[in-house]
C-alpha cells in the first residue's frame, strides 16, 4: 500500500529574479506515485480571496492586508499580485504558507491610499517544475481573480441649518452655527456641527476640508451677517428757529447710524421744542428693535419780540376841539397806527387828548398790546395838528381824555 507523507513546506529562499512574485516549494513525497498524467499548464488551481471587513479611506488608510486561499498542485508555487495600475507588489510585502496538501493561504501588505472608489488587486497563482527538461515550466495553473477593496472618499460637501446669534455690540461680531455633510463616493451623508464668530463687517465662508478630499478645502457657500444698528451719533450742528406761531424752537440736526456692516448712514431729523425746556430725543431703528440711545436738547429763553415800522400817517389823523374855548380848549385826535412785531403788520385805531397845558406839541406815547401771551410796547409819536378854530364841541366843554395807554391785543 502506498503512503504519502506530508511534511510542513517552508518558504523557499528562491526569489525570481525581475518577477515580484513569490516561489513556495510544494511538499516533497518519499513515495513516487504515477500519476498518468502528461500534459502541462493544467487550470485546475483556485484563489479565494477573504472579503475585506475594515473601512479604507483615501489619502489615510496607508495598509491593507489581502488575505485568501491557494488551491493548487504541483512541484512549486509562484503568487504574484499586482495592484490597481498594474504595478507588482514586492515580494517583501508578500507571505505564503502551506497549510494542508495542495492548500495554501496567502498574506498580502499593500498601500491603497492613493486609489479611489471599488478597486481591484490582480491575484496570480500557478505551480511550476523544479528541475529536468520542464523545469520552469508551468505545471498547474489557476484563474485570475481580483481581490476588490472599496477606498473611501468624501466627493464633494453640503451645509445646512445655518444660524446666526445674537448680536455682540460691544465687539461687533456675530456668533453662528451650521452642518457640515460631508458626501461620500457612494453616495452616503455625514454631518458634523460646526461654531464660530465672525465681525459683522466681515462675512462666513463655508469650507468643507477632509483628508480624503483632493484639492484642499471646497468653497461650499458665503453667508453674510445681518446687519444691526452699532451706535448712534449726532452732529455737533444744530440749526434751531424760532417759530411765532407756536412759540416754539424748531430743531433740525443730522443723525448718523453707524452700522455692524461698517458703513454709515444718515438722516435728517426735526423736532419742537419748548423754551427753557430740556428734551429727550430717543434714536431707534427697525434693524435693532432692542436698542436705543438717548440724546438731550435744552431749548434758550423765547426771543424778546422785535417790533418795527411803527408809523401814525398824519392822513390818517382827525382832529377836533373838545373845549368851549377854540383858544383855551382840548383838542382830540383820532388816528390809525401802524406796526410789525416780528414782522407780521397789525394796524390800530386810536383816539389821544391834547390839553390846554401842553401847548398843543407833539407827543411820544406807547401803546402796549398782549402778543402771543407776552405784553410789548410800541413807541411812538402823534403829531399834533390843530383844528379849524370853529369847531368847537360846546356840549364837551371842560372835558379831556387820552385812551393811548390802553392795552390792545393781537
Amino acid at each position: 500500500m502506498n503512503k504519502k507523507l506530508v511534511c510542513m513546506s517552508i518558504l523557499a529562499g528562491l526569489l525570481v529574479s525581475n518577477t515580484s512574485s513569490i516561489v513556495f516549494a510544494a511538499p516533497a513525497s518519499t513515495n513516487t506515485v504515477v500519476t498518468g498524467r502528461t500534459e502541462q499548464n493544467i487550470k485546475t488551481g483556485m484563489i479565494m480571496p477573504t472579503a475585506i471587513q475594515s473601512q479604507v479611506y483615501h489619502n489615510v488608510t496607508k495598509e491593507v492586508t489581502l488575505t485568501g486561499t491557494i488551491i493548487i498542485d504541483g512541484p512549486q508555487l509562484v503568487f504574484t499580485v499586482t495592484d490597481p495600475n498594474g504595478s507588482p507588489i514586492p515580494d517583501s510585502n508578500i507571505t505564503v504558507t502551506n497549510v494542508a496538501d495542495k492548500t495554501y493561504t496567502y498574506s498580502v501588505k499593500v498601500d491603497p491610499s492613493a486609489f479611489k472608489g471599488n478597486v481591484n488587486y490582480k491575484l496570480s497563482a500557478k505551480t511550476i517544475y523544479k528541475n529536468g527538461k520542464t523545469a520552469g515550466q508551468t505545471h498547474t495553473s489557476a484563474p485570475d481573480q481580483k481581490q476588490n477593496i472599496h477606498v473611501a472618499y468624501v466627493n464633494s460637501f453640503e451645509y445646512s441649518n445655518f444660524t446666526f446669534g445674537a448680536y455682540d455690540r460691544n465687539q461687533n461680531q456675530y456668533p453662528y452655527s451650521y452642518d457640515l455633510i460631508k458626501v461620500w463616493d457612494d453616495g452616503t451623508k455625514t454631518s458634523k456641527g460646526v461654531t464660530g464668530t465672525v465681525s459683522g463687517e466681515s462675512s462666513v465662508s463655508i469650507l468643507g476640508e477632509d483628508p480624503t478630499y483632493d484639492g484642499g478645502p471646497a468653497n461650499v457657500g458665503n453667508q453674510i451677517p445681518p446687519v444691526n444698528i452699532k451706535s448712534f451719533e449726532i452732529k455737533p450742528v444744530v440749526d434751531s428757529n424760532w417759530n411765532w406761531s407756536d412759540n416754539k424752537y424748531n430743531l433740525s440736526f443730522t443723525l448718523i447710524k453707524n452700522l455692524s456692516n461698517g458703513q454709515i448712514e444718515e438722516n435728517q431729523e426735526f423736532i419742537s421744542i419748548d423754551p427753557s425746556t430740556t428734551y429727550t430725543y430717543t434714536a431707534k431703528d427697525d434693524r435693532s428693535p432692542d436698542y436705543s440711545q438717548d440724546f438731550t436738547f435744552t431749548a434758550p429763553a423765547a426771543p424778546a419780540p422785535v417790533v418795527s415800522d411803527v408809523l401814525v400817517e398824519p392822513s390818517s389823523i382827525s382832529s377836533k376841539w373838545t373845549g368851549n374855548d377854540a383858544n383855551g380848549g382840548n383838542v382830540q385826535e383820532n388816528y390809525t397806527l401802524t406796526y410789525k412785531i416780528n414782522g407780521q403788520s397789525f394796524s390800530k385805531y386810536l383816539s389821544t387828548n391834547f390839553t390846554n397845558g401842553t401847548g398843543y406839541s407833539d407827543q411820544n406815547l406807547l401803546y402796549t398790546v398782549a402778543f402771543n401771551g407776552e405784553d410789548v410796547n410800541v413807541s411812538y409819536t402823534l403829531p399834533y395838528i390843530r383844528p379849524a378854530s370853529t369847531d368847537i364841541n360846546t356840549s364837551n366843554a371842560g372835558s379831556g381824555s387820552n385812551d393811548n395807554n390802553g392795552k390792545g391785543s393781537h
